[in-house]
């Protein structure tokens, strides 16, 4: 089975990248992914001698993988078979997130995860892994700290082991990449982050020319979920409502 190291990975998602790998349509494949800020905070306990976070060194994507006669307008099908987290993850919450009296400018907490469960503070919270940042290379470059209809860092928790991710190519080859994976994670990430961590994710991709979508759709077992991005959330849900819409016409007529 083709594996991808980590080592192999980028910080800006766009067509002019060098992929890491070429591959067939059906595929399957092992991807090493680094934590956010690739492992650095877990080495030095903690942000002290951290550079300011920037796009630049956050959320490392392992890859571009190119798929083989993937063309502007098809669709790569990317199934989640597992994911294997590390045994320890992170939250780092830096100033702005902070109350007023917190004097370091800064809180860090480090979590440990053994056999599904993470432990802090003498409890324990079931692990659900997932992955934050999952796209094709767009038209226009985006970091992978930014979304959009190539997908990114869309940070949905729904987007773990058992799902479909359908994501639209833009470029040939599609140029796959993914990572920013958490441990655990609500609804949204309010405060910036879930539980951060490195993880193995094992997945296959197929190339899908039966289909045309202009976002990202998530397909689990209960449910579909059309995945729209942007800064007004009311536009954001009224054009993934459409985009379901239309999604579920070509589909199922």
């Amino acid at each position: 089975m083709l594996r991808i190291s980590k080592s192999e990975h980028i910080h800006l998602m766009h067509a002019g990248v060098e992929p890491v790998a070429h591959v067939e349509s059906g595929t399957r494949m092992v991807l090493e992914i680094w934590d956010a800020l690739e492992g650095k905070t877990l080495k030095n306990n903690g942000p002290t001698d951290y550079p300011p976070l920037t796009v630049r060194n956050t959320n490392p994507a392992t890859g571009p993988v190119f798929v083989d006669n993937a063309c502007p307008g098809d669709v790569l099908e990317v199934e989640i078979h597992d994911i294997v987290p590390d045994k320890t993850g992170y939250m780092y919450l830096h100033e702005e997130m902070l109350t007023r009296d917190n004097s370091r400018g800064y809180e860090y907490v480090q979590f440990e995860i053994k056999d599904g469960l993470i432990m802090f503070n003498g409890k324990m919270l079931p692990a659900d892994p997932m992955i934050g940042v999952i796209g094709t290379a767009p038209l226009e470059s985006a970091w992978c700290q930014e979304n959009g209809n190539h997908g990114g860092n869309m940070d949905t928790r729904i987007i773990k082991k058992g799902v479909k991710v359908l994501l639209p190519v833009f470029v040939e080859g599609g140029l796959l990449a993914l990572g920013d994976l958490h441990a655990v994670q609500g609804d949204g990430e309010v405060f910036g982050q879930g539980i951060e961590i490195g993880a193995e994710v094992e997945l296959s991709v197929r190339l899908r020319k039966d289909i045309k979508i202009q976002w990202p759709v998530v397909i689990g077992e209960d449910r579909i979920s059309c995945v729209v991005s942007g800064s007004d959330i009311k536009k954001a849900s009224c054009e993934a409502v459409r985009e379901m819409g239309q999604f579920l016409v070509n589909v199922l007529g």
